[in-house]
């Protein structure tokens, strides 16, 4: 049987990948390097015979780490031009905190990055190969990693509005060393590539050369194990989902009753599930465990566990993933009878009728105002002859606590009017048959990062 050649297995990785049409714009993440370089050469040539209309662009990180990063972002330029595509030369400028590696702060600023360049339309596509999987499993096994870090990286995954693919993931080092001397393609050599206070330079140029020595094939052994390990990944994922689909109670939002379904050994494997399918950066095992322990509290009202740019917080009976809050100070302001949009959602407005709602008619010719809780208001429900704490209020209408701060309170003179997406004032209810002010609130803290006002 005849091996297959490198441009035929990034063909057949690209192919069923962009027969769905929503796919139509690849984004090549280019250092110039060796690999970025094969994968360049090769989508165009993948580009040239497809029957589809797709469009090539590249984006190059500029770490800041070298002072010869200049003269690689002109070389890209260079190289872009041969190609006749478009490269952006972007830049890191925020600094670096001390209790985060160089490596790791360098990956989550350039995929921080390179996710301003990713729609609904893209495809970012990066030269990772089979070698930096098994420097990857290798890495996370020394790690104490379970089947989901031994898996390695994924093929395709979700990243931004669109997708983030390795389409020679299955491809060696040596293979595309190959090509790229065939194919007399011009790269840039990273001379921090053989620096030694780099982990994975360490792996890649003295563990595996050891491992390899003592057993021939141990670098396919490895890749085939990760296999393995996603295998044992996605068959769990099959099983949790059952049980997913009757706990979640909204995105981002599970009963922890689904606990008491799935073996306590799996626990923390569930956990990893149900991060992974709202597409939030997965925690570290000590992440996992303290999550797992914040399920068995009693005492704290509110326990909150954080990690990258997100948390885990608990309140009865549920589990919420969401961004780490951030301070809101945003001010009162006019009311317009329109929708709002907040930093940290939409407040959406519709005419409704038979129901408890707000009588427009009611707020002619009356100054509305916005605002937001600041403590101590008071409320009286359309079902209520008494004016109630909004606090005691929240509590009956079990708001979480980090959400009472966010929704927006209609007040007239002083009155609160409508607590909206939760309570109508007696007095400013509309009539029976007659069309009324519904509210709905949309709280983007449980989707993407959002900003503080």
């Amino acid at each position: 049987m005849k091996t297959p050649s490198t441009f035929d297995i990034l063909h057949e990785n690209l192919s069923s990948l962009l027969e769905n049409p929503t796919y139509s714009h690849l984004v090549i993440a280019y250092s110039g390097g060796l690999d970025s370089s094969v994968l360049l050469d090769l989508v165009s040539c993948f580009v040239k015979i497809s029957t589809k209309k797709i469009k090539i662009s590249l984006v190059h990180v500029n770490h800041g780490l070298s002072d010869a990063s200049g003269d690689w972002g002109r070389h890209c330029k260079k190289i872009a031009d041969l190609y006749s595509v478009k490269c952006t030369i972007v830049e890191i400028d925020e600094e670096r905190d001390r209790n985060v590696s160089e490596e790791e702060w360098a990956r989550n600023a350039r995929y921080g990055l390179l996710e301003d360049f990713v729609d609904t339309s893209t495809c970012l596509l990066t030269a990772h190969h089979k070698n930096d999987q098994v420097e990857t499993i290798l890495h996370h096994a020394m790690s104490g990693s379970g089947p989901h870090g031994l898996a390695g990286m994924r093929n395709v995954r979700r990243f931004g509005r669109g997708l983030l693919v390795r389409p020679l993931l299955n491809v060696s080092a040596a293979s595309i060393n190959k090509y790229a001397i065939e194919k007399k393609l011009e790269w840039i050599e990273d001379p921090s590539n053989q620096s030694d206070k780099y982990l994975r330079n360490t792996i890649r140029q003295r563990a595996l050369p050891a491992l390899e020595e003592v057993y021939p094939s141990a670098l396919e052994g490895l890749y085939r194990a990760g296999l393995r390990q996603l295998q044992i990944v996605e068959g769990l994922n099959e099983i949790f989902d059952l049980k997913i689909a009757t706990h979640t109670v909204s995105k981002a939002i599970y009963s922890i009753e689904i606990f008491q379904h799935i073996p306590e050994s799996l626990h923390g494997f569930l956990i990893k599930r149900l991060i992974q399918r709202i597409n939030f950066p997965i925690p570290r095992e000590s992440h996992v465990l303290s999550i797992l322990e914040i399920l068995k509290s009693v005492r704290k009202r509110s326990p909150v566990v954080r990690w990258a740019y997100v948390e885990a917080r608990l309140y009865r009976d549920c589990i919420y993933f969401m961004n780490q809050l951030a301070t809101y100070s945003c001010a009162s302001l006019s009311w317009t009878g329109l929708s709002i949009v907040m930093p940290w959602g939409k407040l959406l407005i519709q005419k409704k009728i038979d129901g408890e709602f707000l009588d427009p008619n009611k707020l002619l010719n009356k100054d509305v105002r916005v605002r937001f809780r600041q403590g101590g208001e008071r409320f009286q429900p359309a079902r209520s002859s008494l004016h109630h704490e909004l606090k005691k209020l929240f509590q009956q209408w079990a708001v979480p606590p980090w959400e009472r701060d966010l929704i927006p309170l209609l007040e007239i003179d002083g009155e609160i009017i409508a607590v909206c997406g939760y309570g109508i004032n007696k007095n400013y209810l509309v009539a029976e048959g007659k069309v009324g002010l519904g509210f709905s609130l949309e709280l983007s803290i449980y989707n993407l990062p959002v900003n503080v006002c």
